[in-house]
């Protein structure tokens, strides 16, 4: 997983935190997140759907 946040970390401009929620989310292969926060819409493997 800590390589998956660096490869993400390396593509997108996200704070540490969303960098490690992200590569979670990836490496367990869930496609959609619901947040508020629209980092997570440049990461394109994942699908934010805001609440």
């Amino acid at each position: 997983m800590v390589f998956k946040a660096h490869e993400i970390m390396g593509k997108h401009k996200l704070a540490a935190g969303d960098t490690i929620h992200a590569a979670m989310t990836l490496e367990n292969k869930i496609t959609t997140v619901v947040s508020y926060d629209e980092e997570f819409d440049s990461v394109e493997e994942i699908k934010r759907i805001e609440p």
